[in-house]
């Protein structure tokens, strides 16, 4: 009798432990989803640069590396694309603009046939002004 008192609780027990054992990697799995948008949501960063493929290019002024621009909401898009189109249709030689966004790597299949090191992810259009970049990421105006 006090054999089977004996595994009918460690049957339970286990049936205890299995459950809290389920809990605790659900729990763990939220953290870590959490956390992992959290790192994402820190990931955007500033590119300041110059324009060139009609907008669709910009070469970074401290780095020197060519992303494609990708905007990714459609009121931005509207107004940028309105923007560039009247700097060029006011003679702008060259165009200066700074976007927030996530840099990602490669190529999209949108992408020109130029060289480019990786894709811009566009959030947010900073500004767009006629201008030129310097070696130190400033940019001056025309």
């Amino acid at each position: 009798m006090q054999t089977t008192l004996r595994f009918v609780c460690a049957a339970q027990l286990d049936r205890y432990v299995s459950k809290n054992q389920m809990i605790l990697r659900v729990i763990t799995t939220m953290f870590l989803a959490l956390a992992t948008s959290a790192i994402e949501a820190s990931s955007d960063t500033f590119v300041r640069g110059e324009l060139s493929n009609q907008g669709w290019t910009v070469t970074e002024c401290n780095t020197g590396r060519i992303y494609s621009v990708r905007i990714l909401a459609s009121n931005p898009y509207f107004h940028f694309s309105k923007r560039v189109e009247e700097l060029t249709s006011k003679g702008a030689k060259s165009i200066v603009a700074e976007f927030r966004g996530e840099v990602s790597q490669g190529k999209t299949s949108t992408d020109p046939g130029n060289r480019v090191d990786g894709t811009l992810n566009v959030h947010q259009v900073v500004y767009v002004e006629n201008g030129r970049c310097e070696r130190l990421s400033h940019y001056v105006p025309n």
